[in-house]
């Protein structure tokens, strides 16, 4: 089966989609199938070595009209780039056959209208606007894979039905040996947006002035801001290839997802890459108390606290370095985690993609 996947990302990119994009073309690949990728050419190095994924799957880069550097003018750039990117995929696509697969609400209306065969992968969901208009019309078309049961709950309201297929990770890559002595180490890893919930976890290393965090991640602008409000026992490590990562989960005995609670899509609609990294490094994970959370893992695997609150997040990572019986945590995080591999997923959308082309 030939599987195009379509999507207007920067390829590569040091944000989470562009890996959760290319390990799901990777794992699509590994299942048989003829997988191509299709996105915006930018002129940013090689996706694979970047990802360190099998070039099992091809990368057409496409013409288009790339003004993001020229901030002054936001955010008509975006705009001018959806569309000329749009435009082109359009034309590319005319006479190619397959299954188109994409992450873009605008791909599912260009695509609609050619009658092709859809498989829409939803993160998000439009509150208002043409975004909500065009999906409310098209999606009915087509099938819709959700990435949460908050997204699914949500595009019901509105009458589509969506199946669930939760992001993933590889098992193997991210294995980490167990520690021989623990330092107290605490570890975030992600970008540094307030709804990320960075701000909420520099405040309570401010109250656990002991205790020494690293923090991986951040964009050139997240740093600045991020930097301004770290005490000195927070370590910013700024951005790191994907490839070194696992060395920095290694280091951690305590690694945190602080998501904000104040944000749907960060609390309720997304199913965050490195909750199953953290699960799969065999390590302890305080984790904000937000559904999207609460629908993968349970008490009997991570430590909850308060969404938004830094004492609350404090308190509990003290509670999680003080506990003796972490390793039972640790090890049903890390089976239940197998349940969660990029070729299971690549599984159920083959099978939702045959599901779709029986109708």
């Amino acid at each position: 089966m030939k599987i195009k996947y379509i999507t207007c990302a920067r390829m590569p990119t040091e944000k989470a989609h562009g890996l959760q994009i290319v390990k799901t073309c990777e794992a699509l690949a590994e299942k048989g199938q003829e997988v191509e990728l299709v996105v915006p050419y930018r002129g940013r190095g090689d996706p694979f070595k970047f990802y360190n994924v099998k070039r099992n799957f091809r990368i057409n880069f496409l013409p288009s009209i790339d003004l993001l550097k020229y901030r002054f003018l936001d955010p008509l750039n975006f705009y001018i780039l959806t569309l000329s990117f749009s435009l082109s995929s359009f034309f590319y696509m005319l006479n190619k056959k397959g299954t188109v697969l994409t992450r873009d609400s605008n791909i599912v209306f260009l695509f609609g209208l050619l009658g092709r065969k859809i498989v829409y992968e939803a993160h998000n969901f439009p509150n208002k606007g043409v975004d909500l208009w065009m999906q409310k019309n098209f999606l009915k078309k087509t099938k819709l894979v959700v990435i949460s049961k908050g997204l699914k709950k949500a595009y019901g309201k509105i009458g589509i039905m969506g199946e669930v297929v939760h992001d993933a990770v590889d098992l193997e890559e991210i294995k980490t040996q167990e520690k021989k002595k623990r330092e107290n180490l605490i570890v975030y890893v992600g970008h540094l947006y307030k709804e990320k919930g960075a701000d909420t976890f520099i405040e309570a290393m401010r109250l656990l002035k002991n205790e020494k965090a690293l923090v991986v991640g951040g964009t050139k602008e997240e740093i600045r801001r991020i930097k301004k409000k770290a005490p000195k026992n927070v370590e910013i490590m700024g951005f790191i290839p994907y490839s070194q990562i696992k060395k920095y989960l290694e280091m951690a005995d305590i690694l945190v997802i602080p998501n904000s609670a104040k944000n749907k899509q960060m609390s309720e609609y997304t199913s965050p890459l490195k909750l199953f990294e953290y699960m799969a490094s065999k390590r302890l994970i305080v984790a904000s108390d937000v559904p999207a959370i609460r629908e993968i893992v349970g008490e009997d695997m991570v430590y909850f606290f308060e969404p938004d609150n830094p004492r609350s997040l404090a308190e509990t990572i003290e509670k999680a370095l003080r506990a003796k019986d972490y390793q039972k945590k640790v090890q049903t995080a890390y089976e239940k985690v197998k349940e969660y591999t990029w070729g299971k997923r690549a599984g159920k959308i083959i099978d939702i993609i045959f599901q779709s082309s029986e109708k």
